[in-house]
């Protein structure tokens, strides 16, 4: 190709968006701001999600908020991994994230970054629900009665806004 035929631009484009969790799963958000497990009944099939999904994937019942029952915030760990090695970079320096995922002030948020080791990422099932729920267990003294069968409650982060870290983490009951 001619080199007069093309031409290379350099420059940042900002595309702002907002997401969105939908309904359904906004409402599972919200619940976890109110220090709520919320999960949705299906009423063709019984089966409990949570968390919450738009369809139950049994037999694609688009569910509806009259479908949101209210869930103990206890479960039982399915399995889990421990993580006791920080295998992650480094966070960049606040200038680079603040341009990388401008215009929002990330740079602190939790789902960005991994907590500090050690910490164990556990398949929790809500008590009466029938899935699990991906999350964390934290602590030397948890980490150490944490086995697959453990109970486990949900630990309250003080600041809720609406997000999945609302539950700060479970500890072993």
């Amino acid at each position: 190709m001619d080199s007069n035929q093309y031409r290379v631009l350099e420059g940042n484009i900002s595309v702002p968006y907002r997401w969105t969790p939908g309904d359904i799963y906004g409402r599972f958000l919200g619940g976890l701001k109110e220090k709520k497990i919320l999960g949705f009944r299906c009423p063709e099939c019984k089966k409990v999600y949570a968390p919450a999904t738009d369809i139950c994937t049994a037999c694609y019942y688009g569910f509806k908020p009259e479908d949101q029952v209210e869930l103990p915030d206890a479960g039982v760990v399915k399995s889990f991994t421990v993580v006791r090695a920080n295998l992650w970079p480094p966070k960049p320096d606040p200038e680079v994230v603040a341009k990388a995922i401008a215009p929002t002030k990330l740079e602190d948020h939790p789902l960005l970054w991994p907590p500090a080791p050690p910490y164990a990422l556990v398949s929790v099932k809500i008590e009466g629900a029938d899935t699990e729920f991906i999350h964390m267990v934290k602590g030397e003294r948890n980490l150490g009665k944490l086995k697959v069968g453990s109970k486990v409650k949900a630990v309250w982060a003080e600041q809720r806004e609406g997000y999945l870290l609302d539950l700060d983490h479970f500890e072993v009951a």
